[in-house]
């Protein structure tokens, strides 16, 4: 013993000295029975040696004469077992032994007697020793029982551990064995061959399907790994298309039975197909499943997973080695030879029964040691005759025995994946099972279709559910680890695969497979996605939405609904689907379809729409909540740190989400690069390695997460508008194009890139080819043309697929240009067809007229080859085209239609269920040929993006708003619409939100109108809804609260009693908008206003009350918020009062309250906030309807002020407008009484001069109280001009007279006692007494009087003087001649002080700022000028034009209008006569006063006076003459009755005239050097009163009443001019202008006079010329006469002649 110790290695040393039993106990119970071997050890060599002993004891006697050579080798082995036994050597360490030493050397001695030194040592026991005699009984010769025992062995020795090692066709078997075990190599047989040559049938490649489910039973749960990693992806195998084209094959039916399986002429084949020997005969029955081997033909590995180690069994390493050329391992050979140890299950022998049960157990224990080494081939073929039996087998046990073996299979074969790094022979494992289990998912049999629960004994039935089942719980397991590994294994061939499984089942009739294609897709959508992208986007838009759509079975589409619904629960799967396809503009819109297929479900499984729509929203909501930069949701599509230093090394764009091909992630990197090595061995390009530098991948968080953002959301407004003008397209191709180049979808003057979109977008073909045809799109049907490819295609495929993609036009010049196109181009990719492009024109035409003619159902006639083909025959005159081309075109197109029409009608309804299901098989036909074509197309080699910003909600939900609110409602949802109202309030979408509300305020039944809130029912649990959602969302539902507050006030109004939660509740509402942000409360408050408008309308006052509530809750805010939220509701109480007196009260009262709290807070010396604040009283006094009203405002003003008036500040503005606007009530008085104590504060708060307005006011409207208000008034000190105002509008406004009066007297007091008016008291105070005075009565007059005495004291200020001018002016024009009167007076007392005036303050320049100093000291009406700028000036030329104004006021020019002549309609309006005869007497008044002033003897009068009354006097004049010689007018007048008498102006002239030449007689006498220029206007004046007087008659003769002039009318001026006229030439002192001239004239006239009769005027005459004579002419002559002596004759006069 210790010599065979030292012999081994040292780690083989220890387990040989562990055998608890000495050998002489092993090697007496060595041949004990059962029960006496129960002691030892399983593995010791006398448990081994018992079981070939019962081989032995129950072999038959005739078999075992038979076979002796087989029973010598069983015994053999015994023995030898036996001597180890003995030896107390392990069978563990004898089989470890001779694997370690190669099988030979010094382990082949054997001897005796072990404790004996140098006694030989018994031979080791190899595996294949074990193996080779029970293979040998493995035959189907050998009775059932035997093979059994032996099948039962070789499950023991298995679950020993036994059985490892090389085969027996490995080279090291020629050598190494002893006693038998030579001759048992020797003697080893080939493998047991079979007459029968049953050819197994190929696997599909199959189609694209999609499912999950539960994990089968006998699922073995392995923990492992659950860190998610991003492993690079596989290259993708080719696809053959063989083995769909295989499975057509053979007609089979299930009563066959299924002959037995066979596996000797299985050879290695393509990974996309299957392939076998030839079969002898056609089958009888379903063949028996064939599943791939694990390498080609050429010895490449078509999987591209490498191998494990060098040199070891089933290894590529890279070289184009040969299958026969490869080792095979001693476990390959156990599956093979125990697959094929039964004879055919296609007949029921149930004595092999408990051989099946054996060699599943075989299987089951070999693929499922963690010790044992089954790959490749070995573990297909297992799986293989495990499937086998569960199809063929007709015994439940061991169809059930079957499928549990299985479900353990792939349980332990994926159970290997736990471990990282997952070894690549694992992965290779895991990679060709479920590349089977695809197969045999789309596998379908030659039999005969079979419906209802015949339905589920069908082959094809039973093998795709096991298949989908073991997919199923084998992806559930592996999801639940995560390893690495996974995605590499999954992509490339094996995606196709799998989603070609899923596609396929997902449209069978069968609920189970059906269901299980479900799970399988929900389960890769949501831990594999990022692997199956492209086919994700074919599975759900091309597969299970048209299945929902279409006419499947209402299980079905519940199954589907619900997997839907699943998905749309999970965050990260709905965002995903929306940021990879959604947001590429290449990509379908998935997310929308999805979106609008959950939310519209059909009608018999309407319910389950409403859980789709609420998980959906649910997701949303969730993802919404995600914090920005949280870690993605785990799956298969991410790679992590931590799963080994490779992978780390390796990932390229971890953090991003992208799945990014690197050698160095996948297990084999180690080796060389053994994936990409053998992808290229395929011709397959593997995926780029994608620069982090260019690829974004999923969104990340900051700047460059909002640009993807933007990004994105250009891309969905562009893919918009593409939906749209594609709709727009449909309907008006031009219209749509036109939108389309508009909104840059397609670039403007690009038609190929029109056409290119045309192409991709395939929008209505009817409508694509009317625009085609169009002959202004002409060069875009050339370019959509062209870029179609017709090289090397025959004429009719190139015309199929010409007209593919749009239909024909009906009109035939369109036809026409778009088949003439067809043929250039056809004629151009193919030159050598057709000699002449017109053939190809006229064959074009002429295969649609045949295409027509052979499939319209309303031709009954059709034509013959012949007539084809004679049709044809000269079209070409080369004669290059036969009579067979024709014909074979015609055969064409008689067995396959082009076809010419749209799409069939998806909207037929089937009526029975016999036409629903053949319906929805043509409909799943139609799917499987556009799912297959699609995925079989060009990839989508993008990454994967992860979606991480939450703004995907936002993006998601604004699309999808609409459907999924529109299916809530319907199902009246109310977790949804909170759950929808959440997102819009979170992302602030106001139209979204706003449709929410309103959607959950219809469900409630309490509409925003009235006219339907009052007829609906009130659904009290969605009214809890409603207020739970309000209560919760308050801060975020701004502007939609509108809705929200007038279900309450509906409630309120319909008197509905709510439960005490709900009450609560809403009162929280209300109490928690004091911690609401004020833009949610200024929007809330916005709202309770509009409703509460609409309530005041019902005289209703809920919502008012609500809003004070608020108001309250919030007074305490900081000031910037306080201002915007209380300018609301101030605002509204402001116009509520106009609405309801009743409202308008309590609103008043509110106020008030709400007024007294704000006011307890102090406010700062420069803030205005109490102002405003109690603004809206002065608003709601304005808005007040009735008295009663008005008084209780000032009443709760009054109860304000004498509560608050300590913190009132700038409060006082806002008091004295409400009491301005109330001035006609008592309480106005009582409050101006109550505030005057406080005149100091009203004052520093910058109230006093409201406060002094509303004094005047109220006083001049009071009358009981009013002298106490105008003593108040009058005595305050400061702002005196205001003061001085409001005494003007007391004077002005008040009704009693005697206060009028005071007013006056108390105004013109403090006036007096300033030393000098200012100009703005004059403009401000004093004129608007006569402006605005219309009362004219005796306070004018008095208040004239005090003006004009006020003047006399201060006659140097010009403001004064200017204003009393001016009412001087005014005061004439008044319709009262009593004050124009004494404006005349008042004007002579004027002139009497003004001429009083120094001769120094008279002549004062303009510019005199102040007066003299003697006249100030002389006269104390002389002051100094004001701080308003006012300037003393000389007084006389105001008073010479207020002259001027005056007598031009006064002038009666009215006279000329009051009678206009009959037919004049061009005569001005009359004025009222009355005026007219006030001016009169006033204008003849103002000349009696100015009379005094114009005589040379007035002192003080200066010559700019006489200047300035000449013309006014001469204007009076010649208007007096005008109008006494008119006598026409004079006539009218009296004919009119408008006086007694004919009028006359003839006081007015005579005074004129005298005042005339009074005025030019003082002018040339009183000012010497001066009167020059006046002379000739003397002269002018006495001229016209001569000729005047020569010109009346002597005598009035005439009887007329107008004749009112004669000679002694105009005799005394006459008489007053000479005597005036002497005066000034004769009188003392003369006039120092020589007078000679104008003496000389009037000399001339006087001798004239002297013949007139007129005493008066002769007389006057006389005078003057004595006059003349005594003072001109007597010195004349005596100075020109010669000296002589004086005559003494007294009567002699001397005479001289006139010059």
């Amino acid at each position: 013993m210790q010599a065979i110790v030292q012999l081994l290695p040292k780690r083989l040393q220890n387990l040989a000295l562990d055998d608890p039993l000495p050998p002489t106990t092993r090697a007496a119970a060595h041949h004990s029975d059962g029960a006496a071997n129960a002691h030892l050890p399983a593995s010791s060599p006398a448990s081994v040696a018992a079981l070939y002993d019962k081989i032995i004891g129950e072999s038959p006697s005739s078999y075992a004469r038979k076979n002796k050579a087989i029973i010598e080798q069983l015994s053999g082995v015994a023995r030898r077992l036996d001597a180890l036994q003995a030896a107390g050597i392990s069978l563990a360490l004898s089989t470890a032994a001779h694997t370690a030493n190669g099988g030979g050397g010094p382990a082949s001695r054997r001897g005796s007697d072990p404790d004996v030194p140098g006694a030989p040592l018994p031979a080791l026991v190899t595996p294949l020793d074990l193996w080779m005699p029970l293979r040998q009984l493995m035959d189907e010769s050998v009775p059932p029982r035997m093979r059994e025992l032996s099948l039962d062995s070789t499950q023991k020795l298995l679950a020993m551990g036994l059985l490892h090692g090389v085969g027996p066709a490995s080279p090291d078997d020629d050598a190494g064995f002893t006693l038998v075990g030579a001759a048992v190599a020797a003697s080893i047989p080939a493998p047991p061959s079979k007459s029968r040559t049953a050819t197994p049938a190929p696997l599909s490649s199959g189609d694209p399907t999609t499912t999950a489910t539960t994990a089968a039973a006998g699922d073995a749960t392995v923990r492992g790994s659950t860190s998610p990693l991003n492993s690079p992806a596989l290259v993708p195998g080719s696809l053959s298309d063989e083995g769909s084209r295989a499975d057509s094959e053979g007609q089979l039916t299930l009563e066959t039975v299924p002959p037995p399986i066979d596996t000797s002429d299985v050879r290695v084949e393509d990974a996309g197909t299957v392939s076998s020997a030839p079969a002898a005969a056609p089958l009888a029955a379903p063949s028996p499943v064939h599943i791939l081997s694990p390498l080609n033909v050429d010895g490449t590995n078509p999987t591209g997973l490498g191998s494990s180690t060098t040199g070891s069994p089933g290894t590529n390493n890279g070289s184009a080695l040969t299958a026969l050329s490869q080792p095979i391992s001693l476990m390959e050979d156990i599956i093979t030879v125990v697959s094929t140890c039964f004879p055919s299950l296609s007949a029921p022998v149930s004595a092999e029964e408990p051989v099946h049960i054996q060699v599943l157990k075989v299987l089951l224990t070999a693929t499922t040691l963690g010790a044992a080494q089954v790959h490749n081939m070995a573990l297909l073929k297992a799986l293989q005759t495990c499937f086998n039996f569960y199809l063929y087998s007709r015994n439940k046990n061991i169809v059930t025995t079957a499928r549990a073996a299985l479900t353990q299979i792939m349980s332990a074969v994926v159970a290997h994946l736990s471990a990282e790094p997952v070894p690549p022979a694992r992965a290779r494992d895991v990679f060709l099972a479920f590349r089977a289990l695809c197969k045999l998912a789309t596998k379908s049999f030659n039999e005969k279709e079979a419906v209802g629960p015949q339905a589920d004994a069908s082959y094809t039935v039973r093998c795709r559910a096991l298949a989908l089942e073991l997919l199923l719980s084998a992806s559930t397991q592996v999801a639940q680890w995560r390893p690495s590994a996974v995605p590499d294994i999954l992509q490339g061939s094996l995606s196709a695969d799998l989603s070609m499984a899923i596609s396929k089942n997902a449209t069978s009739p069968h609920t189970l497979l059906f269901d299980l294609s479900l799970q399988l897709f929900s389960l890769l959508v949501t831990h594999y996605r990022a692997v199956f992208k492209s086919q994700i986007a074919v599975l759900l838009c091309d597969v299970y939405f048209p299945v929902l759509a279409g006419n499947a079975s209402v299980p079905h589409k519940q199954m589907l609904m619900q997997t839907l619904t699943q998905l749309a629960g999970q965050p990260q799967v709905v965002v995903d689907l929306y940021v990879n396809f959604d947001c590429g503009i290449e990509q379908p819109s998935c997310l929308e379809e999805f979106i609008a297929a959950i939310c519209n479900p059909p009608a018999a499984i309407a319910p389950a729409g409403v859980a789709a729509a609420e998980a959906l929203a649910k997701s949303l909501a969730t993802w919404m909540r995600r914090p920005v930069g949280a870690a993605p949701a785990a799956t298969h599509s991410t790679v992590t740190a931590g799963a080994g230093g490779a992978l780390a090394d390796g990932m390229t764009a971890a953090g991003r989400g992208e799945l990014v091909y690197s050698p160095s992630l996948h297990p084999d990197a180690a080796l060389g690069g053994g994936i990409l090595a053998g992808a290229t061995a395929l011709g397959v390009t593997p995926p780029l390695t994608s620069d982090p530098n260019s690829q974004t991948g999923s969104p990340l968080v900051g700047p460059s997460a909002e640009s993807a953002r933007v990004a994105e959301e250009a891309i969905l407004q562009r893919k918009l508008h593409t939906k749209y003008g594609l709709e727009l397209f449909c309907k008006s191709p031009l219209k749509g194009v036109e939108y389309l180049l508009a909104y840059e979808v397609v670039p403007k003057d690009d038609v190929q890139a029109l056409a290119q979109f045309l192409h991709a977008s395939a929008p209505s073909k009817t409508k694509l080819g009317e625009y085609l045809g169009e002959l202004s799109a002409i060069a875009v049907m050339h370019a959509y043309v062209d870029v179609m490819d017709f090289h090397d295609l025959d004429f009719v495929d190139a015309l199929r697929t010409f007209l593919s993609g749009f239909r024909l036009p009906g009109e035939a010049q369109k036809i026409d240009r778009i088949m003439e196109k067809f043929a250039d181009k056809y004629c151009g990719d193919n030159p050598s067809i057709f000699t002449h492009a017109d053939t190809a024109y006229v064959l074009a035409f002429s295969v649609i007229m045949l295409n027509t003619d052979q499939h319209s159902k309303q031709v009954k006639k059709r034509m013959t080859k012949d007539d084809f083909i004679k049709n044809n025959r000269r079209i070409d005159n080369t004669g290059a085209l036969t009579d067979d081309y024709f014909g074979n075109i015609f055969d064409e197109i008689k067995d396959n239609e082009i076809q010419l029409e749209d799409a069939p009608n998806v909207d037929e309804v089937a009526e029975t269920e016999e036409q629903r299901n053949e319906m929805y098989k043509r409909e799943a036909q139609a799917i499987q040929k556009r799912s297959q074509h699609k995925m079989r197309g060009a990839k989508d080699m993008s990454v994967w993006k992860t979606a991480e910003l939450p703004d995907y909600s936002r993006l998601i939900y604004q699309g999808a708003h609409t459907t999924v609110v529109q299916t809530l409602v319907a199902s009246r949802s109310a977790l949804g619409l909170q759950t929808c109202l959440e997102i819009a309030c979170h992302f602030g979408l106001k139209d979204e939100r706003q449709e929410a509300v309103q959607s959950f305020v219809e469900l409630a039944g309490l509409m925003s109108t009235s006219s339907a809130a009052a007829t609906n029912e009130i659904d009290m649990s969605q009214v809890s809804a409603l207020i739970s959602t309000a209560h919760t969302m308050g801060s975020t539902l701004n502007e939609s609260w509108e809705p929200i507050l007038a279900c309450l006030s509906q409630l309120d109004k319909r008197g509905v009693s709510l439960d005490n939660e709900a009450m609560l509740r809403v009162d929280r509402i209300f109490t928690g908008t004091a911690q609401w942000p004020a833009p949610a409360l200024i929007h809330f408050i916005t709202a309770l206003c509009n409703v509460s408008s609409q309530e005041v309308a019902d005289k209703r006052s809920y919502s008012l009350q609500r809003l004070v509530e608020v108001a309250s809750y919030n007074i305490n805010r900081i000031r910037f918020e306080f201002n915007q939220i209380f300018r609301l509701v101030l605002g509204y109480f402001e116009n509520v009062v106009k609405i309801d007196e009743e409202i308008a009260r309590f609103a008043v009262d509110s106020l008030r309250q709400l007024t007294s709290k704000f006011l307890e807070r102090e406010e700062l010396a420069h803030f205005s906030s109490q102002v405003e604040f109690m603004r809206p009283f002065e608003t709601m006094m304005r808005q007040a309807t009735t008295p009663e009203l008005q008084e209780m405002i000032l009443v709760s003003l009054l109860q304000i002020v004498r509560a608050r008036f300590c913190n009132l500040k700038s409060g006082w503005k806002a008091v004295f407008p409400v009491i301005l606007i109330g001035r006609h009530h008592a309480t106005a008085k009582d409050l101006l009484v109550f505030v005057q104590p406080h005149f100091p504060e009203i004052q520093a708060s910058g109230a006093a001069v409201d406060y002094i307005v509303c004094l005047s006011e109220v006083c001049s409207c009071a009358t009981d109280g009013a002298e106490q208000l105008l003593d108040i008034l009058a005595g305050i000190q400061s702002d005196r001009t205001q003061v001085l105002r409001g005494l003007t509008a007391v004077a002005l406004q008040q009704p009693t007279l005697t206060l009028r009066s005071r007013a006056v007297e108390l105004l013109f007091g403090s006036v007096q006692t300033m030393t000098f008016v200012p100009r703005v008291v004059c403009d401000t105070v004093l004129l608007p007494l006569f402006l605005d005075n219309h009362k004219l009565d005796v306070v004018w007059v008095q208040a004239m009087q005090r003006l004009v005495r006020l003047w006399m004291a201060q006659p140097l200020n010009a403001a004064l003087l200017a204003n009393l001018c001016q009412v001087m002016t005014l005061a004439v024009a008044q319709n009262n001649e009593n004050i124009a009167q004494c404006a005349v007076v008042c004007f002579q007392e004027m002139l009497k002080h003004a001429a009083a005036l120094p001769s120094t303050t008279g002549a004062a320049s303009p510019s005199t700022s102040a007066p003299p100093s003697n006249l100030a000291n002389s006269n104390g009406a002389a002051g100094a000028a004001t701080n308003d700028g006012s300037k003393l000036v000389s007084v006389w030329p105001t008073l010479i034009a207020t002259m001027s104004k005056l007598a031009q006021a006064t002038l009666p020019r009215g006279l000329e209008n009051v009678a206009p002549a009959p037919g004049d309609s061009d005569a001005p309006k009359a004025p009222e006569f009355g005026m007219v005869m006030q001016h009169c007497i006033a204008h003849l008044s103002l000349l009696n006063n100015l009379q005094p002033f114009l005589t040379s003897s007035q002192p003080g009068i200066p010559l700019e006076f006489l200047v300035g009354a000449l013309p006014l006097l001469r204007t009076s004049r010649d208007f007096a003459r005008s109008f006494n010689g008119n006598m026409d007018l004079r006539g009218r007048i009296w004919r009119a009755g408008l006086t007694a008498n004919p009028p006359n102006l003839t006081r007015q002239e005579a005074l004129a005239t005298s005042l005339v030449m009074t005025c030019l007689g003082s002018i040339l006498s009183g000012f010497a050097g001066q009167e020059k220029p006046y002379l000739g206007l003397l002269q002018d004046v006495g001229d016209d009163l001569i000729d005047e007087f020569l010109s009346l008659p002597a005598t009035l003769t005439t009887g007329s009443a107008l004749a009112i002039k004669a000679k002694p009318f105009v005799a005394p001026s006459l008489v007053l001019f000479y005597g005036r006229l002497g005066d000034l030439l004769f009188g003392s002192p003369a006039c120092s202008t020589p007078a000679t001239p104008i003496a000389r004239h009037f000399f001339t006239r006087a001798l004239t006079l002297l013949r007139e009769e007129e005493p008066s005027t002769r007389l006057a005459a006389v005078t003057y010329l004595e006059q003349v004579n005594l003072h001109i002419l007597t010195p004349m002559w005596t100075a020109a006469a010669p000296t002589v002596a004086p005559t003494t004759d007294p009567s002699v006069t001397p005479v001289s002649p006139i010059p």
